[in-house]
Order: structure tokens, then C-alpha cells, then sequence
């Protein structure tokens, strides 16, 4: 199990005995005004922020550039668990969100599930951790088999909500746009975020984008060492590597070399080292890199397995370079594709609403991706819904001549 991790625990007596079980020796502890166990565990330095306002606590965990002072006056602003709405959306960078207000317990993580929340039943109280397996480790639970058979069959990769089930027994995990509420000892999970109604035009929106982008990346040199940034000449990590620039211009830039000969991100690399000339660029060849799955068998991370194992090696080998170049922290244009590249999966309700225009965009991925228009507009008139479609592929699997794909 992980080193850092932590446990919130409702306002009640009866969570004495859960805390009890929780998995570190001499972990670090906040209470409640009452005085009872809220948040037990252990944490990086640096990435919590506890503030008190009257009887409210709030806990910032993670990246969120927010001030101790600017926290204490949002606080004071808390009535009920219900008013840490606006706040969390309000708080830009990565992180998970706690309250205790006179009684009411509130645990959120971030809209993007990349903060997770996990919950589950222990001596008859509801605890919740950001870490699966810290609750696993807490409850004795054993591994979901029917959740691990469902990431084997499909590479590891799950459309939500399955993606979001955990691998273990017993344990439960809300949607990243809802939270945890706990009345007495149960806990509910209530939603906090909705998506902002599309009115902004598209000039608009890349405005609010970029500066949002420029926001997250101000003040992120780390306090001592350097920071470094992929520049793999991709449209997101090329972008971040400008942001960045503009505060920390002896940057540290890296990429993996190109092993194909028709791939042009090393051009548009190319182009972007020539203008960022007071930075130092890292580019490691493909034949020095360590080999594909070596290491696989070496333990990621016990919370669940790790979809990447094929270049885990070169993951470690890039960041010893990175801290043998001084980096002490590093930023990667990860999640842009999923933001700003939409799955395909859309034509299928864009050919119901507005068929000339899914024509349109099936003729683009008929060229871009060599996809037979004929079929492809077939596949998307069939009737049907994705439920339908595993339940379908389900009955299939096993029968003579059959192939599982997934979608």
C-alpha cells in the first residue's frame, strides 16, 4: 500500500473504532471542532491545507493554488455542507475538497476523477479514503473478480461508469461530478457539479481556456530544483512548454525520439526548441531507451493495475533523467486529447439530429482513418444504446467462432 493516503471519518462516536483501523503507524490527524478523529493519515509535504472559521474545517488536498489566508475567508463563508458547492468549483488546480460544519461532513474529489473518492461500511459506520486500497487494507476486503474480468477483457480500458468501479469488494466510488454527505453515521452521495450550459461562442471559450491554462501553470516552479515539461511537438505539451515559459524560461524539455520515420512530431519539436532558446532540451533516442514490458513484473501500485506496463521502464528510466537534470517537478500535456479530441461515439446521437452534418464528419474519419463510409453510416443507423451493446456482446462471448472486441 501507498505511504501517503488518508481516511475522513463522519463526527460521531461511533467512528472511533474505524479509526482505529487505519492502515499507518503514527499517522498525521485534524479533528473536528468536537474534538473527534475527521481527517487520519499521512501526506506529502506541501499538499494539505487545513483552515478553521468558527465551527467549520476545510481541507484543500493536493495541487490547488490557494493561499491559507484566501481559504479562511471562503470558509467563513460555510453555513451548511450544501454552500461548499461554489467553492469547490471555484478552487483551479487538482485536488480533493473536505468540510466539517458543526456536525455535517462533506469529502469531494475533482470533477476530472483524477482525485478519487472511495467509500465503504466499517463497525457500522460509513468511511470514505482517497485511496481504494487504503479501505481495502481497513475492511479486509479481497479483490472483485467480475470488476478485474471486465479491465482483462477489455485491455484495461472501460467506458464510464465501469471505468469507475473499484477492484475491490465492498467498496464504492461516487461519480467525479458527485460527493459525499454524511448524515449521523451513513453516508449519501449527493451531485455538486453539472457541466455550464454551451453559450460562450468558440472565440470565447479558447479565450477562457487559455486563460485557465495560464492560471494553473503560474507559480508552479517548484521551491527548490527545476521544472522540466514533455515536448513531444504534440499541440497540448507544446503548449504548456509556451506557458510555462513565460515564468520559468530555463525550462527543461523532453522527449522520447521518434522510431518512425513518418512521424512529424519531431518537426513541429524541432520548430518549437529553435523558439524556446534559453531552455535545455532532453531528446533520448529510441535505442537507448530500456526495451518495451521490461520491468513488467517490478509493482506499481497495489490500488489497482496499471494500464501502461509496456513502457513502465521507460516511465522510470525518464524520470531518473529528469531528477539527475535537477527537475523536481514535471508537467505533461496528459487529458488534452480527452478535452479538446471527441470519441466518435457522438455520431451516433449527431446522425439523429443533424444528419447532413454527421455525414460531413463520417466523410472526415472515412479520411482520416480509412473507415468505409457505407458501413460506417450503416453501424450508426442501427438501433440501440451502449447498454444494449455490451449486454449483446456478452451473449457472445464464448460461442463457437465469436470474437470479443470492445468498443
Amino acid at each position: 500500500m501507498s505511504s501517503t493516503g488518508f481516511v475522513v471519518l463522519p463526527d460521531t462516536a461511533a467512528a472511533g473504532e474505524a479509526r482505529a483501523a487505519v492502515p499507518w503507524e503514527a499517522p498525521q490527524e485534524f479533528p473536528h471542532a468536537s474534538g473527534r478523529p475527521w481527517l487520519v493519515g499521512r501526506w506529502s509535504p506541501g499538499d494539505l491545507t487545513v483552515v478553521t472559521a468558527g465551527p467549520v474545517r476545510l481541507a484543500v488536498i493536493g495541487i490547488c493554488p490557494v493561499t491559507a489566508p484566501r481559504l479562511t475567508e471562503l470558509a467563513a463563508r460555510i453555513r451548511t455542507v450544501s454552500d461548499v458547492d461554489a467553492l469547490a468549483a471555484s478552487l483551479p488546480g487538482s485536488c480533493h475538497v473536505a468540510a466539517s460544519v458543526d456536525g455535517q461532513v462533506r469529502f469531494q474529489g475533482s470533477v476530472t476523477g483524477l482525485r478519487r473518492v472511495f467509500h465503504a461500511r466499517l463497525h457500522q459506520v460509513d468511511v470514505a479514503a482517497d485511496r481504494a486500497d487504503v479501505l481495502a487494507a481497513m475492511t479486509g476486503a479481497g479483490i472483485d473478480e467480475t470488476a478485474l474480468a471486465l479491465r482483462v477483457a477489455t485491455g484495461g480500458f472501460l467506458p464510464p461508469p465501469l471505468a469507475d468501479r473499484p477492484l475491490w469488494s465492498g467498496i464504492s466510488a461516487p461519480a467525479p461530478d458527485h460527493c459525499l454527505v454524511w448524515e449521523r453515521d451513513r453516508v449519501r452521495q449527493v451531485r455538486w457539479w453539472r457541466p455550464p450550459a454551451p453559450e460562450l461562442s468558440l472565440a470565447a471559450g479558447a479565450e477562457a481556456v487559455g486563460k485557465a491554462l495560464a492560471g494553473a501553470l503560474d507559480e508552479r516552479a517548484p521551491g527548490h530544483g527545476r521544472l522540466s515539461s514533455d515536448l513531444s511537438g504534440g499541440m497540448d505539451s507544446t503548449s504548456l512548454c509556451f506557458l510555462a515559459a513565460r515564468r520559468v524560461p530555463d525550462l527543461v524539455t523532453f522527449r522520447w525520439g521518434e522510431a518512425e520515420a513518418g512521424n512529424d512530431d519531431a518537426a513541429f519539436a524541432a520548430h518549437a526548441i529553435g523558439l524556446l532558446d534559453r531552455a535545455e532540451h532532453l531528446v533520448v533516442p529510441p535505442g537507448e531507451l530500456p526495451l518495451l514490458f521490461a520491468d513488467a513484473d517490478r509493482p506499481v501500485d497495489p490500488e489497482e493495475a496499471y494500464p501502461f506496463v509496456r513502457t513502465i521502464a521507460r516511465t522510470r528510466y525518464t524520470a531518473r533523467l529528469l531528477a539527475d537534470a535537477g527537475s523536481r517537478r514535471h508537467l505533461a500535456g496528459h487529458g488534452g486529447d480527452e478535452l479538446f479530441t471527441p470519441f466518435p461515439g457522438y455520431l451516433h446521437g449527431l446522425l439523429r439530429r443533424r444528419p447532413l452534418t454527421a455525414l460531413r464528419h463520417v466523410r472526415g474519419y472515412a479520411a482520416l482513418k480509412r473507415w468505409p463510409v457505407l458501413p460506417t453510416l450503416a453501424a450508426l443507423a442501427r438501433p440501440g444504446d451502449e447498454a444494449a451493446w455490451w449486454r449483446a456482446s456478452a451473449a457472445r462471448v464464448g460461442s463457437p467462432g465469436q470474437r470479443f472486441r470492445a468498443a
